[in-house]
This record gives structure tokens, C-alpha cells and sequence, in this order.
């Protein structure tokens, strides 16, 4: 098991080697052996393509990956597994290394997993797929070829690379540490993110406060209004847990902090910033995922978010598709919706999230419009 390395110097964060991981997975008696084998496979091709001390480094670089490694627990087993599930797709083909060095720079991460997605499900629909393509602008993200026209995809995600990776620092320092101790618990509020002397100061505070309950027995809270919230309680003490909370107008759990949420704005800039790196004359897809529960408001919000972007879409002969993957943090009903403007799906993934995949036809293009395209998106 490796450690985090905290603010104060002190070890603080396990971090689960990957034996440790294929083991759990084989004394989950909540698996079957077909599933348990598809789990420890998906697990295995990961270690195979990311390495044997993959977990050490994720350690050392805060890599967002590093949530999925701390905890043993089977959604964090299926999610691993569905990586390698996806890895396994596209190895071996041209430029997939360069796809992998994306992915395990903590930086790129962000922008590179979608690739990742998209690829393997065009790649797992039965399309020939060539990663990052030479075009007169630089590069495309994925070429493939559909009904005999060459047809390019760009792949972005809603949230901004150093705003995520700056939310999930702080979340990672403040939202995580001690989970696994005996004699504490912590619930704890983020408000907002948080600069790194900041997320230093309220870490040797937590870790004093800490100290102290396991002497004491009792409580403490650290704290800033509207900034952080932490209430360090004993496990033995667990009777005034609710009147805690409610003293100090906190909830169960700990809760990271808000991402921005002009999401509308900022996905139609997507789509006006994606368009011009690809071919004016070749048909072409824009993928935009989304990865916050923040951004999703009701199925009523699919109507507004469609009215909203779809004169985007429509403004570009040569893009046939905008699509739009939110990726939701709990398990929610499948559904398939069709509406003249747009086709709704939602399925449950890993076992223990629902993604949405909302599928904008451009009505006005002159490209070939193919369902085979659309099932790569919906049914994979």
C-alpha cells in the first residue's frame, strides 16, 4: 500500500497496489465468475497498458485517477475494469501510445479520457478508427470512415482542465484524508476551490484537530464561513452526530467543492471552438462530456439545453452530429427518448453511475446521416 504525501509532510492517503485490488475483486462474493472474470481481466489489461507502479506515481503527481486507487470498494473495481474494457479496444492501433501518455499526464487526463471513450466505442461499433489525424490546422482528435465519406470527430470535455484538476486538489486533500481511521470520522464541506496555502492551512488544522478528539474523545470543528467546513468527531461519539450537523449547518458526508455552472454558455462555446479544427468540407462529429451532476436539472432541462445549442449545430453544414455525454453520480432508470429536434439515452454505467447521451441531428447538413453512427454512441 502506498501513502499520499500531505502538506505537513506526514503520510496521511493509502493508496491500494493493484494486488491488493485484483485481490478484493476475488473474494467479492457479490460477483459472479463470469463477472468476477470480466472484472479481473479489465483490472489486468490496465495494469498491462499503465504499469506495474501505476498506483506509486498517481501517488506522487495527485493524478485524477487517484480517487479510483484509495478505495477498495466494487463500483471502484467495475470502473477499472470498464477502463481496461476500453484500453483493450484500441491497443495497438497507430498513435494509441500517444493517446496513453495523454491519459497518464496528470494535466491531460481530463481531456484525454473522453478521447478514450469515444474511440473505443466507434472502434467496438466495427469502424476502422485513425487517432489524431493530420488536417491543414493541425490535428483532429479521431477519423474514421462512415458509408464511404472520411469522417472526423473532435472530443472536449465541459469542464476546464485546471479548474477540475485545481477542484479535485483541493477535494483530494481536504475531502479524503482519514477516511480509513478507526477512531475518527470527518464530514466536511468545501465551498469553494481553494489555493494550495489555503488547502496547507486547513490541513494542519484538521490534523490538530484530530489529535485532540483521539485524546479527548469528544468533538472538534475547523472552519471558515462560506470557505470550509469539518467536523472531526470520535467514532464513540457518534450519539450527537445529527445534533453536530445540525448545530453547525453541515451535512453527512464530505462534499467537494462547486464547479462553474454556466454550463449552457460554455458548451455552446465548445461547439463554435471544436468546428474549426476539422475539414470545412468533410462531415464531422463534435462529442462534448460533461462530468458533473450540477449540470443535469430535471429531464425537462434537455428541452432548454437542445433549444439552447441546437442553431449551434445547425450553423455548420459539414457537422452531421452534436453530441453531448453527461455522466451523472448515481444509478438512475434507463431511458430511450426520441424527439424530432434530438434522441435521448440513458444508461447505467460501471454499476454505480447513470450517463446521458443527448444526440443532436443536424437537420440542415448535406452529409449522410448514420443510425450505425448513432448506435456506437447509444448502445455501447
Amino acid at each position: 500500500m502506498f501513502r499520499i504525501i500531505s502538506p505537513t509532510g506526514e503520510q496521511q492517503i493509502p493508496v491500494l497496489t493493484w494486488k491488493q485490488h485484483l485481490d478484493a475483486v476475488t473474494k467479492n462474493e457479490s460477483f459472479g465468475d463470469t463477472e468476477k472474470k470480466e472484472i479481473l481481466d479489465g483490472i489486468q489489461k490496465v495494469i498491462e497498458v499503465f504499469g506495474e507502479d501505476w498506483p506509486q506515481q498517481a501517488a506522487k503527481t495527485g493524478h485524477p485517477l487517484l480517487h479510483y486507487l484509495q478505495i477498495d470498494d466494487w463500483w471502484t473495481q467495475l470502473w477499472l475494469a470498464d477502463l481496461g474494457r476500453r484500453l483493450g479496444f484500441l491497443e495497438g492501433i497507430p498513435k494509441f501510445n500517444d493517446l496513453l501518455k495523454r491519459l497518464k499526464n496528470s494535466d491531460q487526463y481530463i481531456g484525454a479520457e473522453p478521447e478514450l471513450d469515444t474511440a473505443s466505442r466507434i472502434k467496438a461499433a466495427g469502424f476502422a478508427i485513425e487517432l489524431y489525424p493530420k488536417v491543414k490546422k493541425g490535428e483532429a482528435d479521431i477519423k474514421t470512415t462512415v458509408d464511404g465519406d472520411e469522417l472526423y470527430l473532435e472530443v472536449t470535455s465541459l469542464e476546464e482542465s485546471r479548474t477540475w484538476r485545481r477542484a479535485w486538489n483541493t477535494f483530494d486533500q481536504l475531502g479524503f484524508p482519514y477516511v480509513f481511521d478507526r477512531e475518527v470520522e470527518i464530514h466536511s464541506r468545501i465551498h469553494k476551490i481553494l489555493a494550495k496555502p489555503r488547502v496547507s492551512e486547513f490541513r494542519a488544522k484538521m490534523e490538530r484537530a484530530i489529535a485532540k478528539v483521539k485524546v479527548t474523545k469528544e468533538y472538534e470543528y475547523v472552519g471558515e464561513k462560506q470557505v470550509f467546513d469539518c467536523l472531526v468527531l470520535h467514532r464513540g461519539n457518534r450519539g450527537q452526530l445529527d445534533t453536530l450537523l445540525n448545530t453547525y449547518r453541515m451535512e453527512k458526508g464530505r462534499i467537494g467543492p462547486p464547479l462553474p455552472e454556466d454550463d449552457m454558455r460554455r458548451l455552446e462555446s465548445k461547439f463554435w471552438d471544436e468546428i474549426v479544427q476539422i475539414p470545412r468540407n468533410k462531415p464531422s462529429v463534435i462529442v462534448v462530456y460533461c462530468q458533473s451532476s450540477q449540470f443535469y436539472k430535471g429531464d425537462d432541462f434537455f428541452d432548454e439545453l437542445v433549444y439552447g445549442i441546437e442553431d449551434t449545430i445547425y450553423e455548420h453544414n459539414n457537422l452531421v452530429f452534436g453530441i453531448v455525454v453527461n455522466r451523472l453520480d448515481a444509478k438512475g432508470k434507463n431511458i430511450c427518448l426520441r424527439k424530432p429536434n434530438y434522441t435521448l439515452v440513458r444508461k447505467s454505467r460501471h454499476g454505480w453511475l447513470s450517463e446521458d447521451v443527448i444526440i443532436i441531428e443536424n437537420r440542415y447538413s448535406s452529409f449522410t446521416h448514420s443510425q450505425k453512427l448513432i448506435a456506437a454512441f447509444t448502445d455501447n
